[in-house]
């Protein structure tokens, strides 16, 4: 009987060595668990962004020295509200950061940096510097793409007063995950509109234009566009227009039928939500 009573005790014993082992091994590894779960903050004032290769960390919109991951005396700040409007096409609204520089209280340089937006909050990317030392007059984003602004004075006649001032415009998209800035060439632009491929000629109309400009087959972008075209208009009528954003240029018109022609150099974006009209 003794015998039995001990052995009993001596599994119930064992019983609640392992139960209590068991409990604390999972408390560790949920208490491990919560220590390298990374969440993303809600607001991209609390990011981290990619800066001169080196991961720095917003606080309230601000990163300074070492603790921030930047060199000591080295000081980042947003210094206007974050703007917000969707650069992936996911339907989303991501953030830009316009994000100011200085290193041991020095001169100022511009940065243009993104946060993109997903369920749990946003994720900082890469920030890459403006090449004007000025304060941009404004940041938008439109037809997903980031437009950094600048005003200046147009040149005026003596005696002429400047009823308004003229902008040049910045244009940044995202590659993948990474922003980069829109490079034009000497004589192209940006330029937004409708286009139309009918099988055999393709058709570029600018927004708030009534010029319809043939696309030149030399384009570097000729086949591209057909492609998208295709792809896009598979489920609608045959030549139906559709939303574009590309960079080109304007060729003088053919003498002998009056053709006025556009040069592709590079498509910046196809996004489905926007138009002309808007």
């Amino acid at each position: 009987m003794k015998k039995t009573s001990l052995t009993v005790l001596l599994i119930v014993v064992l019983f609640a060595v392992g139960f209590i082992f068991f409990y604390n091994s999972v408390s560790q590894t949920t208490e491990e668990q919560g220590t390298t779960v990374f969440r993303l903050p809600e607001s991209p004032l609390f990011a981290s962004f990619q800066i001169n290769e080196m991961e720095v960390q917003l606080t309230d919109g601000v990163a300074e020295g070492i603790d921030a991951g930047l060199k000591e005396n080295v000081r980042i700040e947003t210094i206007v509200p974050p703007v917000y409007g969707d650069v992936t096409g996911d339907a989303r609204d991501d953030a830009i950061l316009l994000l100011a520089y200085t290193e041991n209280g020095g001169e100022k340089m511009y940065y243009i940096a993104t946060a993109l937006k997903d369920e749990e909050g946003f994720l900082g990317m890469n920030a890459i510097p403006l090449e004007r030392k000025e304060v941009p007059a404004s940041v938008v984003v439109e037809d997903e793409l980031v437009v950094v602004a600048y005003a200046h004075e147009p040149e005026k006649s003596e005696g002429e007063e400047i009823e308004k001032l003229a902008y040049a415009q910045v244009f940044f998209t995202l590659v993948g995950t990474t922003l980069q800035a829109v490079g034009t060439s000497d004589g192209e632009s940006v330029l937004r509109g409708e286009y139309v491929f009918n099988g055999a000629s393709a058709f570029f109309t600018p927004c708030e234009s009534d010029v319809r400009y043939s696309i030149s087959p030399e384009s570097n972008s000729y086949a591209a566009l057909e492609a998208i075209y295709s792809e896009r208009t598979k489920d609608v009528e045959p030549s139906t227009p559709i939303y574009i954003v590309l960079i080109g240029s304007t060729v003088d018109a053919n003498e002998q039928d009056g053709t006025q022609t556009v040069d592709v150099s590079a498509i910046v974006g196809v996004p489905k939500e926007s138009s002309c009209t808007r």
